[in-house]
């Protein structure tokens, strides 16, 4: 019917049409079959709403509308005005039906308007997507780059499997340290944590044997060689060994040996063995002399020190030899009677075992303790320090007799001890030697310093003797503060320093509460060095890429979410700045292997044995272990540091995944929920504290669970996910206590587990399904998948098709977006760049957002119904007159449609009658409203109002036209 001579199936003989022209045509004609089939499909159900457009959304008429509005149907909204009539004043009140009847029946007429909050708010989407697709690749190789450096500097995994290790080969769990419960279980601990130190020490005498006793031997039954160490040096030292011999037993058997030639063969062992002598079989026993060479200070000369034993001993008649099998049975034969005893250097060891851990400790255990000073007693206490004695209770001794010395020790717990001992013994007046005893008075375990704070320090280089003495002055008691039993642990392999510390604290009622302390720090390998400051310089030099991003949004860009761009330049800020600091003091740390060295070498380079020298040893090394202490210090302030910063860099990537409402639910949900949330915590918060605060007060002294108001309120935690309700020993409550535990217990049940808790479940569950109703109504977004691939095209058709920036277009549209609903298609041409305002460039524009958002573009008749609302709107605001002869329309209309509808029932749009009744009903209605007019605009002349019915609606009534 447009171009009969375009169709393929009427094209006349002999006339050669143009392509365009051609494809054109065929376009029109194609969608005015696609509208007429949607519109008749749509208004021929009585029972659909017309005006909804989600009849059209999700139907398939509304998709093949929105495939085929292309450029011929907005070229026809351009040129003809298709609007025009939508635009008209309402006052024109002929039948709207009628219209779309008319309309229906000729199907060429497409109706179409744009809504501009719908398009701006699918334009805006993409803007913050386009902007955080730009800024995400620099944000991934930042944290990528910044993950990679921090695993390196504490690679977890590593660590936690060494940690793992430690603690079931120490042992200590919790478990382990709920078992301690007195002085007693200290030290018993103590000698376990000093045997499992010797077992990861691979210098220690578990694994190697002086040459001088190590045996070789050749095991019969079981077919393989075996190595063993019957050393009566490591027996009078203390150390277990799976062949402990004495030192008399040992002379013993020696005894034939050296009365054979020196090139005789040893005498067999017992049954079963025989000795392997080529090179590494018994060796004679060391000659007394003197002997050079070894070790860089040279062989200390090898005689006895009969008047040091005799000091030592207290007896001026002892000596080296006429005490030999006592002697050289303890540590005093090695130090002072080494000629005697066999026991002189040059010493040569053989290993007895081979060490095969993965960690080596590097000393023996270090055990300090802080104390707290006396004080004199006061309030009861001192009542019952100065409590009489009745010599009538012979019964009842020592209540009968004086007692001289103190009752009680009274604590001051308010500072630290600081003498230079921290025990003064009182020495037997017969039988002490001087050395020790000095004034009638031992002093035990000197000062010293560690990070500034006063310990009191035992090196358990003799760990049996060491623990035994500590037993027996009670090194442990009521002035101790704290314990702490440590050592240093290297991990070969993936260079890990780990310091691991048993700690046990005393409370003023005398409980031990123990807890391990590790802190493991890795020496990076040189090639790990070198990528871990590659990776921090990425980080900043990308962080400060980042500020400079988002600080010239800021400046620049209007329509920028300032919320988010001032949190991401806070983001990027300090992750430059940290990643420079964290750097910068990195390159200053000693690496640890040297820390460790350093306090081997405080062992290893000690002068002499006396007493000075071993408590500059303590001292010495305690300055090291300081340099350790403040280097883990440091790595952890950087641990918690950086674990601030990932928490902050996790939030900025939740803002990112914001940009998209369907990855914004999260957000969205917190959004909507948090002021409901706000009260809901507020007066959760308040009960559970009471609640706490009650059961603490009331029940602490008998449950365990509730002896403090901390551990109530994480008990309550505990209760409150379901770990327990029913507390261990509440089973030892009698009475009134029973009753006061479950009044209690049914209280946090009832308001807190059952009440409260879906308080804020349901609080959580109602903002998601509103935010996830949101969702489904607005169908501006599509999955993310496909708006993250439309991203890649976007720029294609904005330069394909002339559209300008995406950016500036869409500052444009919002500068232009008031309230209003709908716009005609003209208005939208009118913010086009001026290389696109035509209507083919606008139609384009139309197609690619309406197949993208359906809901951008509004037809049929709810664009009618949409742009006479638009208009309504328009002329309330700038036409008076007019919106006063419209309200008596209205006005008008529901008075006069009930008793019109019997003779005129063409005034409530029944389609059975003619057009001519319809409009005879019309002209009624008008000619009445002018009077209702006059009410409503009392200022309006008469001729006015005349001449807007004149002018409005009774022109249809002199126009005959079959058209109309």
């Amino acid at each position: 019917a447009v171009c009969p001579s375009c169709h393929p199936w009427r094209r006349l003989p002999g006339v050669k049409p143009a392509p365009v022209v051609c494809r054109r045509t065929a376009m029109a004609v194609q969608i005015a079959l696609a509208v007429r089939s949607a519109r008749e499909r749509v208004l021929g159900n009585q029972n659909v709403n017309v005006a909804d457009d989600e009849v059209l959304a999700g139907s398939r008429a509304h998709r093949a509308l929105t495939d085929k509005l292309t450029v011929k149907a907005t070229m026809r909204m351009l040129e003809e005005g298709a609007h025009g009539d939508a635009a008209a004043p309402m006052g024109n009140a002929t039948s709207t039906n009628s219209r779309e009847r008319a309309g229906s029946k000729e199907g060429s007429s497409f109706v179409f308007a744009v809504r501009p909050q719908k398009l701006l708010t699918r334009m805006d989407m993409e803007y913050q997507m386009i902007n955080v697709a730009m800024k995400m690749p620099l944000f991934l190789i930042c944290m990528v780059c910044f993950i990679w450096a921090i695993s390196l500097l504490s690679p977890a995994e590593s660590i936690s499997k060494v940690h793992q290790q430690l603690i079931g080969h120490f042992d200590v769990s919790k478990d382990r340290f709920d078992t301690i419960g007195s002085f007693s279980d200290i030290y018993d601990f103590i000698l376990s944590f000093e045997s499992a130190n010797r077992e990861l020490q691979a210098t220690s005498a578990k694994y190697w044997c002086e040459k001088r006793y190590f045996e070789h031997s050749w095991n019969d039954a079981l077919g393989v060689p075996e190595r063993s160490c019957p050393s009566p040096r490591l027996d009078a030292l203390g150390f277990q060994t799976d062949t402990p011999t004495k030192w008399s037993a040992w002379k013993a058997a020696q005894a034939p040996a050296s009365s054979s030639s020196s090139s005789a063969s040893p005498a067999p062992a017992a049954s079963g063995h025989r000795r392997l002598l080529k090179g590494r079989g018994l060796s004679e026993p060391a000659t007394h002399s003197s002997t050079g060479g070894g070790s860089a200070g040279g062989v200390p000369p090898c005689e006895d020190d009969d008047k040091e034993l005799q000091a030592e001993e207290g007896d001026l008649n002892m000596t080296c030899n006429n005490s030999a099998s006592h002697v050289c049975e303890i540590d005093l034969g090695i130090t002072l009677c080494p000629k005697t005893c066999g026991y002189c250097a040059p010493f040569e060891y053989e290993h007895s075992v081979y060490f095969d851990r993965p960690q080596v400790t590097l000393l023996p255990v270090m055990v300090h303790q802080t104390r707290f000073p006396t004080k004199e007693c006061e309030h009861f206490a001192h009542t019952f320090e100065m409590q009489p004695f009745n010599r009538d209770l012979k019964t009842m001794p020592p209540l009968d007799g004086e007692r001289l010395g103190r009752v009680l020790t009274c604590i001051d717990r308010t500072k630290h001890l600081e003498s230079e001992y921290a025990f003064e013994l009182e020495c037997p007046k017969v039988g002490a030697p001087e050395k020790f005893c000095q004034g009638g008075v031992m002093k035990d375990t000197k000062i010293h310093y560690y990070h500034g704070e006063p310990v009191y320090a035992k090196f358990l280089t003799e760990p049996t003797k060491n623990i035994n003495a500590m037993r027996e002055v009670g090194w442990v008691d009521l002035q101790t503060e704290q314990v702490v039993v440590s050592t240093l642990v290297y991990t070969e392999g993936v260079e890990i320093f780990t310091s691991i510390s048993a700690v046990f604290k005393m409370d003023p009622a005398g409980n031990i509460v123990a807890h391990n302390s590790m802190i493991s720090y890795t020496d990076l390998t040189r090639s790990q060095r070198t990528v871990f400051i590659v990776l921090m310089v990425i980080v900043c030099v990308g962080s400060f890429g980042g500020v400079v991003i988002n600080g010239w949004q800021l400046w620049k860009s209007r329509s920028c979410k300032w919320g988010l761009q001032a949190y991401e330049l806070f983001s990027r800020s300090v992750m430059c700045v940290y990643a420079l600091v964290l750097l910068l003091t990195w390159m200053k740390q000693v690496p640890m292997a040297e820390e460790y060295d350093s306090l081997l070498r405080s062992v290893l380079d000690m002068n002499g044995h006396g007493p000075e020298e071993f408590e500059e040893l303590v001292q010495t090394y305690f300055d090291g272990k300081t340099m350790v202490y403040y280097e883990s210090q440091w790595l952890m302030s950087h641990r918690i540091a950086i674990y601030i910063i990932l928490y902050i860099q996790f939030a900025q990537l939740i803002a990112y995944f914001a940009v998209h409402p369907r990855l914004a639910m999260l957000t969205s949900t917190i959004a909507g929920a948090l002021d409901h949330m706000f009260h809901f915590f507020m007066l959760f918060a308040v009960i559970t504290l009471m609640l706490a605060f009650m059961a603490s007060w009331m029940l602490g002294g008998d449950v365990h669970a509730f002896q403090t108001f901390g551990e109530a309120v994480a008990s309550q935690g505990k209760m409150l996910f379901g770990e327990w309700i029913y507390a261990d020993n509440a089973d030892d409550l009698h009475g009134w206590m029973v009753a006061m535990y479950w009044l209690y217990a049914i209280t946090f049940m009832l308001v807190l587990f059952f009440t409260l808790l879906n308080f804020f479940l349901a609080i959580v569950v109602e903002a998601f399904v509103v935010v996830k109703g949101n969702i489904v109504e607005d169908s501006t977004e599509q999955n993310i998948v496909y708006d993250i691939s439309d991203l890649l095209r976007i720029y294609w058709r904005f330069k394909r098709h002339q559209w300008g920036s995406h950016a500036v277009l869409t500052d444009r549209l919002r500068e232009a977006v008031a309230e209003e609903e709908v716009w005609h298609v003209r208005k939208l041409l009118d913010i086009m760049p001026p290389k696109a305002q035509n209507a083919h460039s606008l139609a384009q524009f139309l197609h690619y957002y309406a197949c993208k958002s359906p809901s951008v573009i509004s037809t049929g008749v709810e664009a009618n119904k949409l742009m006479r609302q638009a208009h309504e709107k328009d002329v309330r605001e700038h036409c008076p007159k007019t919106a006063s002869l419209n309200e008596a329309f209205k006005d008008a209309s529901a008075i006069l449609t009930p008793a019109l509808k019997h003779s005129f029932q063409g005034v409530i749009g029944d389609p059975v009658w003619s057009y001519e009744k319809v409009q005879i009903g019309s002209q009624i209605l008008h000619r009445v409203s002018a009077n209702f007019a006059r009410e409503c605009a009392v200022e309006t002349d008469t001729v006015d109002i005349a001449e807007m019915i004149t002018g409005g609606g009774m022109e249809l009534a002199h126009d005959k036209s079959p058209d109309k």
